[in-house]
């Protein structure tokens, strides 16, 4: 009993791998599908759109190249996402660089800010927002930021770009600051949910593992059946009683004891409890008798049932 409550209890680990939320891997492999798709369609409208093209017109080849490479690596990240390896945030590191350094490639890749694939990191800052704690989630937004203004300031000293793009890329990297900062208290929230609700999970194990201890130490008997007459619950004072195998749970009452089984019908056929209050039969030990009563857990008889066997000598 110690060693499994010592189990249940470990489960509040709040480590950021395999006991990460449930909620944190769901946003980062909807982060990675978003990924996916955005790479695959920029990649479909670069090879079906021909000269000059809507993307990667300034640079194609460059385009192309990283484009197949955003495909893979989506599709690779989805794997590692699914298996839930390595932990949660060295993926969630590893994706949001690879979104700076591959989207703001290809925004440079077609022709600087003015493309508007720069837009498409807000998704990604936002989404990491949710996973990475409030200052890297800054960290990552700054990270964005300087790779738009360093990919600006390499189109004006190489292709002569002017210096009024500056404006939308510190206006993009201004909009990726206040959704990092907007995002966190929404984290914040997601997180004290996830951890009452994990708190909670192990509320309630602990005492069904507790209330387990207490029905199967009761000196008194008891059997627990379904609707089917399957034995949910039987504690060790019963067990005896019936001669029922340490492996009982799941087992037709009928393959435990006959004459319960049989009662028990009677019972519910019957509908006399002053009838079924004078039944005995005779225990597994051939000498104890047993005196059964049946109360319903539900409205009806033929549904689940709670039954005490008393020692008639006892009575």
């Amino acid at each position: 009993m110690a060693a499994a409550e010592a189990g249940t209890l470990d489960d509040t680990n709040d480590g950021r791998g395999k006991e990460a939320p449930e909620l944190t891997w769901r946003v980062l492999q909807l982060l990675n599908a978003y990924r996916v798709l955005v790479a695959c369609f920029l990649l479909a409208l670069f090879l079906l759109s021909s000269a000059p093209r809507i993307v990667g017109d300034a640079r194609p080849f460059l385009f192309l190249a990283v484009a197949i490479s955003y495909v893979v690596y989506g599709l690779a990240n989805g794997l590692a996402a699914g298996r839930r390896w390595p932990s949660i945030n060295l993926q969630a590191w590893s994706q949001l660089s690879v979104d700076i350094l591959a989207l703001t490639t290809l925004m440079h890749a077609s022709g600087g800010i003015d493309s508007g694939l720069g837009i498409l990191l807000v998704v990604s800052i936002g989404a990491g927002s949710l996973v990475l704690p409030g200052r890297m989630a800054l960290l990552f937004a700054a990270l964005a930021t300087i790779a738009v203004l360093l990919e600006q300031f390499f189109a004006q000293i190489v292709a002569g770009a002017s210096v009024a793009e500056y404006t939308p890329a510190g206006l993009l990297g201004a909009i990726l600051f206040i959704i990092a900062l907007a995002a966190h208290p929404l984290a914040r929230r997601i997180q004290i949910s996830e951890a009452l609700a994990r708190q909670r999970g192990v509320d309630l194990a602990n005492l069904a593992e507790l209330n387990e201890y207490i029905i199967q130490h009761l000196r008194e008997s008891i059997v627990v059946v379904d609707a089917d007459c399957r034995v949910r619950l039987i504690n060790e004072s019963a067990a005896q009683k019936l001669g029922a195998p340490a492996a009982s749970h799941g087992m037709p009452l009928g393959d435990i004891s006959e004459k319960l089984y049989g009662q028990l019908r009677e019972w519910q056929t019957s509908g006399d409890d002053v009838a079924a209050g004078t039944i005995t039969f005779v225990g597994a030990d051939g000498s104890t008798f047993i005196h059964p009563h049946f109360a319903p857990l539900g409205k009806t008889r033929t549904g689940a049932l709670l039954i005490f066997l008393e020692d008639a000598s006892l009575l």
